[in-house]
């Protein structure tokens, strides 16, 4: 699924790094792309529980 924009019939970009929408570059340099991606460890606690009791 990550490298789907760098393989296939539309090759969106050369690597994952590269490409515009990934995260990627975040990942693996800590660099922001064009989307600010959180860092896990940032986050508060998540509450997934959809039930409204």
């Amino acid at each position: 699924m990550h490298n789907n924009p760098c393989t296939g019939k539309r090759q969106l970009a050369a690597n994952l790094i590269d490409y515009i929408h990934s995260p990627a570059k975040f990942y693996l340099t800590g660099v922001q792309g064009i989307y600010p991606v959180p860092n896990f460890m940032d986050m508060e606690e998540v509450n997934f529980n959809l039930s409204k009791a």
